[in-house]
C-alpha cells in the first residue's frame, strides 16, 4: 500500500487532519462526515445525536477532555490545578511529578497517552479515506509550548491502541459545547436556542441568546484581541501599514464583529477568508508534511543509489601504469554513485 504524510492540528477543543496531494490540500473527514473532530475521549460505549449534533454517553464514566492543557506540565504547576478543579475526572500526581488522568473505572493515563489515541483515530480515518498508509505526520503545537510540552506531544505516538471517540463530558462540558455551537451559529444567524435535557438533575436548560447580546457580552474580549495585535506588531518592530495580509485562525475568527474590528484596525485591510479559520492550521501542516517528507524520500532514494566502495590507490595507479611510492599510499573510503545495474 502506498504511503502518505499528513498534517494534524491537535487542538484543545477540536482536532483536524489534512493531506497535500496533487498540488492541493484535502481535509480528512471523520466517520460522521465532519472535518473537525472534538478532542474528547471515552472508553465506554457512546452514541451520536444526529438531530442536535451532540455526542452523549449512556454513562459519564471514563471520559476525559482538555488534555492539551495538561500535556507536558508538572502536577505542581498552578495552571494544572486551575484547570482540573472543574473536570469530571480526577487528576493525580504520577511518577516523576507528572499529572495522571484517573478515570472512574480506575484506569490512569498520561496526557500524551490520551493524545496518542486521538492521533490514532485521525490516522485511521485518513487511511480509510485515502486508501493509503499514513507513515509520517507533522503535528502542530502552540507557539507558547515549552520544550517539555513539545516533547510530550512527540511522545504521543500515532502507534497507540484503538479507542472510541466521544464528544461529551458532564453538564459543564455540555454547556461549553453548546456555547461553542452558539458562537458558530451567531456568526451567521440572529439568534441561537440552547437546549440541554436534564442539565441539572431532571431540570432542562432552555434559553435563547441573540446576536446583539452575544456581541455585547464579548465586547471586552474583542478589545483584548486588538490589544494583543498591537503588542505583537510593536514587538516585531513594525507598524500596521507594514502588514500585507491578515489570516485569522481559530473558531472565533468567524465572528462578523471580530472581522469588522480587525478590518478597521488595519485601516480597511480585510482578513483573508479563502480557508476556514478552524482549519487553517491543519492546512499549513499538510503542506509542510508533504514538503518535508518529500525531501526525506528524495534523499533516501539518492542514498539507495550509492554504494560504499573500498579501494586502494595503488590498484588504481597500477591500472593506469603510473609510478608511485608504495609507502606513501593510504587506504581511503568514499561514497560513489553507481548505475542501477
Amino acid at each position: 500500500m502506498p504511503s502518505v504524510a499528513v498534517g494534524i492540528d491537535l487542538g484543545t477543543t477540536n482536532s483536524c487532519a489534512a493531506v497535500y496531494l496533487s498540488e492541493k490540500v484535502q481535509f480528512i473527514q471523520n466517520g460522521l462526515g465532519d472535518i473537525l473532530t472534538p478532542s474528547n475521549l471515552v472508553v465506554q460505549r457512546n452514541d451520536y445525536d444526529e438531530d442536535q449534533y451532540q455526542y452523549y454517553m449512556h454513562t459519564h464514566e471514563s471520559i476525559s477532555f482538555d488534555i492539551k492543557r495538561l500535556i507536558g506540565r508538572n502536577f505542581s504547576d498552578p495552571q494544572v490545578h486551575k484547570n482540573i478543579k472543574d473536570y469530571p475526572f480526577d487528576v493525580i500526581r504520577g511518577q516523576n511529578g507528572y499529572p495522571l488522568i484517573k478515570l472512574s473505572n480506575g484506569e490512569t493515563f498520561l496526557p500524551e497517552q490520551l493524545s496518542a489515541k486521538i492521533l490514532l483515530y485521525l490516522r485511521k480515518e485518513a487511511e480509510y479515506e485515502l486508501g493509503k498508509k499514513v507513515s509520517n505526520a507533522v503535528i502542530t503545537v502552540p507557539a507558547y509550548f515549552n520544550d517539555a510540552q513539545r516533547q510530550a506531544t512527540r511522545d504521543a505516538e500515532i502507534n497507540s491502541s484503538p479507542i472510541e471517540i466521544a464528544r461529551k463530558a458532564k453538564q459543564l462540558r455540555l454547556l461549553k459545547i453548546s456555547c461553542e455551537r452558539a458562537t458558530n451559529h451567531l456568526s451567521i444567524t440572529r439568534f441561537f436556542n440552547v437546549k440541554l435535557d436534564a442539565f441539572h438533575h431532571e431540570t432542562n436548560l432552555n434559553f435563547r441568546i441573540t446576536h446583539n447580546t452575544f456581541e455585547l457580552i464579548n465586547k471586552n474580549n474583542y478589545d483584548k484581541c486588538l490589544d494583543t495585535l498591537n503588542r505583537i506588531v510593536r514587538t516585531a518592530k513594525l507598524t500596521k501599514d507594514d502588514i500585507d495580509d491578515v489570516i485569522l485562525v481559530g473558531c472565533s475568527s468567524g465572528i462578523p464583529l471580530m472581522k469588522t474590528k480587525i478590518t478597521e484596525h488595519f485601516n480597511g485591510k480585510k482578513p483573508l477568508e479563502t480557508i476556514e479559520g478552524d482549519q487553517v492550521v491543519a492546512y499549513g501542516a499538510a503542506i509542510q508534511a508533504s514538503k518535508f517528507f518529500e525531501i526525506q524520500d528524495e534523499q533516501q532514494k539518492q542514498y539507495d543509489k550509492m554504494a560504499k566502495l573500498e579501494a586502494k590507490v595503488s590498484e588504481l595507479f597500477r591500472q593506469r601504469g603510473w609510478d608511485f611510492d608504495e609507502n606513501e599510499v593510504k587506504a581511503f573510503h568514499n561514497w560513489l554513485e553507481c548505475r542501477d545495474q
